[in-house]
């Protein structure tokens, strides 16, 4: 039995999931892909001076949808996100 293509989908913010949606939801057809979602901080400005952590809600929100969830950046086959990373 062949392992599975893990992948990683890196949303360092929420708005990029709606252009990455349709890529995920063609792989999720295929059992062949582990498919996993890494959040970023996505920080939002509140009075134009403090920096509002929004991981948390965007996390139980995916969680609720039933997405898997992770930290982890290491060990994936392939990474599909919404801008560069400055470490890849």
């Amino acid at each position: 039995m062949m392992s599975k293509i893990k992948v990683l989908f890196d949303l360092k913010k929420e708005y990029y999931f709606n252009s990455l949606y349709p890529l995920y939801k063609e792989l999720s057809k295929d059992d062949r892909y582990d498919i996993s979602f890494r959040i970023g901080k996505d920080q939002k400005r509140f009075l134009w001076v403090f920096l509002i952590n929004e991981k948390n809600r965007i996390a139980e929100w995916m969680k609720k949808e039933g997405y898997k969830l992770t930290d982890e950046t290491e060990g994936f086959d392939l990474v599909v996100c919404g801008d560069a990373l400055k470490d890849p």
